[in-house]
């Protein structure tokens, strides 16, 4: 099953307990917890180092002034629309594998929502049709002059299979064309047949998710909603 709501307390899990859960899953969302920041980090530290905001790329005024590893978000923030179109976090890494992201919600006065998308079914659909995808190498930015060149399909050994690393920016080597291969992932992501897992935020609701099997978007945007976001090097590079 894609995506699972949890009403248990995240300290209660040990460590393997918890990647089992984010593995079979995708995302999980602690409903409901009202915690600190320590326990924020305690649990986000199960899953790998916990990223800085300098690995997070996020700017330093937006960092907690005591936990520098701490990015506080909201709607006017600097990410703005670039939220709400389909992406995956951090795919310009040359490590194997994706970060995991946890996102924190502090207040919300509006209707807000952030919807997943199962990776595992994107790929499918995506190598009936161009089955010679898998062998495809593609650049992924991170801006303008940094990039990394990997597979766009391979290995996830912790989910057993390959999938897509997608991201809307990067840009396919050889003769296949870049354009019918973003809107043909648009087209797939945005079907109904697509297993989602939506999050109508609610105060103190706690979603980790692995970026690996999750290509997001924030489907709805009013009014304000704050949350707080910590970043984990994902636990098996």
């Amino acid at each position: 099953m894609f995506g699972k709501f949890i009403h248990h307390h995240p300290v209660n899990y040990t460590e393997d307990r918890l990647r089992e859960l984010l593995s079979q899953h995708g995302v999980i969302c602690f409903r409901g917890m009202q915690f600190s920041d320590a326990v924020l980090f305690h649990t986000m530290s199960k899953l790998g180092k916990v990223q800085s905001y300098l690995d997070q790329q996020a700017p330093v005024k937006f960092t907690d002034k005591e936990y520098p590893y701490i990015i506080h978000l909201d709607n006017n923030d600097w990410l703005k629309g670039a939220r709400e179109g389909w992406h995956t976090d951090q795919t310009y890494l040359e490590s194997s594998y994706l970060p995991i992201r946890s996102l924190y919600c502090t207040s919300v006065d509006a209707n807000n929502q952030t919807e997943f998308a199962d990776v595992k079914w994107l790929t499918d659909r995506l190598l009936e049709k161009f089955p010679e995808l898998e062998n495809y190498l593609g650049k992924y930015y991170m801006n303008a002059d940094t990039y990394t060149v990997r597979n766009i399909i391979s290995q996830c050994d912790h989910i057993g299979r390959k999938v897509l690393r997608y991201d809307n920016r990067t840009q396919l080597q050889g003769n296949f064309d870049t354009s019918a291969y973003k809107l043909l992932c648009q087209d797939l992501l945005n079907s109904p047949d697509i297993p989602k897992f939506t999050v109508k935020w609610r105060p103190y609701d706690f979603v980790i998710f692995d970026n690996n099997q999750c290509p997001h978007r924030r489907s709805v945007t009013n009014g304000n909603c704050k949350l707080t976001r910590l970043t984990s090097y994902f636990w098996l590079e």
